[in-house]
């Protein structure tokens, strides 16, 4: 009787360690396109191991990285001169991301391909 009970606690944990693993991976990962607030194209394409290509305006698939902490992201493009923090949400297959209320820069609205 011991050996049935031993085999199911194994396959229980096996089971919510890959629960653990999996999870929801990186909701970011994927192509997004779409516009900034100036009305730019804009591509990003987040790769789901913190890292990024960027395109719009002049940048042409320029790397960057990413964090994401909660509904949160921080982006950092090559060429940016610093970090830019963004609010995300996203609804289906479109991404908001939002600029903080004391910042300047640009926030994008884009549709996952």
């Amino acid at each position: 009787m011991k050996k049935p009970i031993a085999i199911f606690l194994v396959l229980m944990i096996g089971v919510t360690m890959l629960a653990g693993c999996g999870g929801e991976g990186d909701a970011l990962k994927g192509t997004w396109t779409g516009k900034d607030d100036n009305e730019t194209d804009s591509t990003i394409v987040f790769d789901g191991k913190g890292g990024l290509k960027f395109t719009a305006f002049f940048d042409n698939n320029t790397p960057g990285t990413y964090t994401i902490t909660g509904n949160q992201v921080e982006i950092k493009v090559d060429g940016w001169d610093t970090a830019r923090t963004y609010t995300f949400t996203i609804d289906g297959n479109k991404l908001t991301l939002t600029v903080p209320e004391d910042q300047y820069y640009v926030g994008f609205d884009l549709t996952k391909k």
